[in-house]
């Protein structure tokens, strides 16, 4: 197998990586040697108990957090290479990050949540801005919430607009870290069938889930235990 499998795409690599915290006067081995490969394009469900390394390995895949140690390579960057302004850009550029709390600001409106994430990274022309997040709105089906504030909103709602920010910058890869936890199950369901959508036109997705069924499409799991991919 070629470098360029792995490099191509939104494309994602671990090699024996390891993530460490400090407890104390110990550390906790949190991932342990994790070798792992998802491919461009494919959805990928994270199932594993409270504390088992899940939110670790998404954070790491995201460039939210360093690997303790080994090599991780996700849509063409060498991760543990970059330093902190290049991990800020490669995350501006690549990555969506969808969070179980939804994170929307609760004084801008569902519109100008999605445009704000075009507005830190700079990717978007400021004119097309607007219209680009009112169509992000109608692709995840709330464009009728454009003007509404968080607070107003359902929590599937929020969670749409939420999916919609994600994909401001026409990321190649999302990740979502319990996207569903706080979502009855119709909503998750909905909320699921949303992320397929995205591998369908050519993203790569990573979801963190304790929904115990999250393969019932098709998709694929990867378990995690005490750190270790099974």
């Amino acid at each position: 197998m070629t470098e360029q499998r792995y490099t191509d795409g939104a494309g994602i690599r671990l090699e024996q990586v390891e993530k460490t915290f400090p407890v104390g006067q110990t550390t906790f081995r949190a991932l342990k040697g994790v070798n792992l490969e998802v491919a461009p394009g494919e959805l990928a469900f994270v199932v594993g108990r409270s504390g088992s390394g899940k939110s670790t390995l998404l954070n790491l895949i995201a460039g939210l957090e360093r690997p303790t140690a080994g090599r991780l390579y996700v849509a063409g960057a060498d991760l543990t290479a970059l330093d902190e302004d290049g991990l800020a850009r490669f995350r501006g550029e690549h990555v969506g990050v969808v969070f179980q709390f939804f994170q929307l600001l609760p004084t801008l409106t569902s519109l100008e949540n999605v445009m704000l994430a075009m507005d830190f990274v700079g990717r978007v022309a400021a004119a097309e801005r607007r219209d680009r997040a009112q169509a992000l709105l109608q692709q995840v089906g709330v464009a009728d919430q454009a003007d509404k504030l968080p607070t107003t909103l359902s929590g599937g709602q929020q969670q749409r607009v939420a999916i919609a920010r994600a994909l401001a910058n026409d990321p190649s890869l999302i990740v979502a870290d319990e996207p569903t936890g706080n979502l009855d199950r119709h909503t998750a369901d909905a909320v699921m069938a949303l992320f397929a959508g995205l591998v369908d036109v050519g993203k790569t997705v990573v979801v963190v889930t304790h929904q115990p069924d999250a393969a019932k499409n098709g998709a694929r799991v990867i378990r995690i235990e005490d750190g270790e991919v099974r």
